[in-house]
């Protein structure tokens, strides 16, 4: 392992997957919200953040706080030095991430075009390809793309020194030459498929006959779910009068260290401020196939924020999708959304502490 050289998550947008896999394999990592329209400014992160601002809204009509966020978020890269090691989730497909070292540091191309009719995918980091790795190939593999799910944004910088540990164990193969790491090891990949068909029909039969599950129901599942699990519930069925709601509100539990920390802290005279636990408020949704109106759940959470704040925000339904507005919505608003797959992988896990022993 070099010392001194950095790590970084690199997201992409995957709807360009194709023409961002050709752009980096001719050495250049794109990342969006970067556009340059003629006539318009560029949305250069390496300006100071008044000019990025001023040249965002003359693309783009966003809230000010989405901006400074997205800005927070993507200055990491410029902080992308030569040898600094760039990893990509989903590329060159979704079972497989790719490795590269920068080449150099961060630059906004000024071109006319990007490719053919884009504007956008300007901030660039020169790079070229270690190689690619399939997600269930060894354990290092497996190790690196579990952590993934913890870095979230367009540009991550990561500290973990497991998944540091790991990336550079895929390295190491790299470099010896093994053969065919976009190949998963025997019979992993074909457990991994057989258990999410296994999830599914699960899924499906839990919450096929949405009858059984009417909201009033779904509800005390979902509170029980949380209670048993140390949660407090704060609050039932508050609404705003103005399109605001939310189904309940939670309380993060009163135990554990961060628990201890506040605590402490609560009776120490040196401390003046109001300590409190972290709160969740929660919207449920009981739907079956595709609720086209589920932003109506993200818009009811939206709606509570000034009213009735709280730390999360968190949507829970038993539809089969989510729209692609209502996760764009909830992603530019820090809302947490459980699908039907996740809300029964939880409800197997604590299937004990929920239903009993039945």
């Amino acid at each position: 392992m070099e010392s001194n050289r950095k790590y970084f998550v690199f997201r992409i947008n995957y709807k360009k997957r194709k023409k961002l896999l050709s752009e980096a394999q001719n050495g250049r990592l794109r990342q969006g919200w970067s556009i340059m329209e003629p006539n318009k400014k560029g949305i250069d992160v390496a300006n100071d953040y008044d000019e990025y601002l001023s040249a965002w809204k003359q693309h783009w009509e966003d809230d000010e706080k989405y901006i400074r966020n997205k800005y927070n978020q993507l200055q990491k890269i410029t902080k992308i030095e030569e040898g600094d090691i760039i990893v990509v989730p989903k590329l060159p497909d979704d079972d497989k991430y790719t490795i590269f070292e920068a080449t150099g540091k961060y630059y906004f191309d000024k071109s006319p075009e990007v490719w053919s009719g884009e504007y956008d995918f300007r901030s660039c980091i020169g790079v070229k390809t270690l190689g690619e790795y399939n997600y269930a190939r060894d354990n290092n593999s497996r190790i690196v793309s579990n952590k993934f799910r913890a870095y979230r944004s367009a540009i991550n910088m990561v500290w973990n020194n497991d998944f540091i540990d790991a990336l550079e164990g895929n390295i190491g193969c790299i470099e010896r030459g093994v053969k065919n790491l976009d190949q998963p090891e025997d019979n992993i990949e074909i457990l991994r498929d057989l258990s999410d068909k296994v999830l599914k029909n699960v899924s499906d039969e839990l919450f096929g006959d949405v009858s059984k599950w009417n909201p009033e129901i779904l509800e005390e599942i979902v509170k029980k779910l949380f209670q048993e699990n140390g949660y407090e519930v704060i609050d039932i069925k508050k609404y705003n009068g103005s399109g605001g709601d939310y189904d309940m509100v939670f309380q993060v539990p009163q135990k554990g260290i961060f628990y201890d920390i506040l605590d402490s802290i609560s009776y120490n005279e040196k401390y003046d401020c109001e300590i409190k636990l972290p709160l969740i408020g929660v919207q449920v949704k009981s739907k079956s196939g595709v609720d086209r109106n589920d932003i109506e759940g993200v818009k009811q959470l939206i709606k509570m924020k000034s009213d009735y704040p709280t730390d999360y925000q968190m949507l829970i339904t038993t539809a089969d999708e989510i729209s692609s507005e209502a996760l764009s919505e909830a992603n530019k608003n820090n809302i947490i959304i459980i699908d039907k797959l996740l809300l029964t992988k939880l409800l197997i896990k604590y299937s004990p502490l929920v239903f009993g022993d039945k």
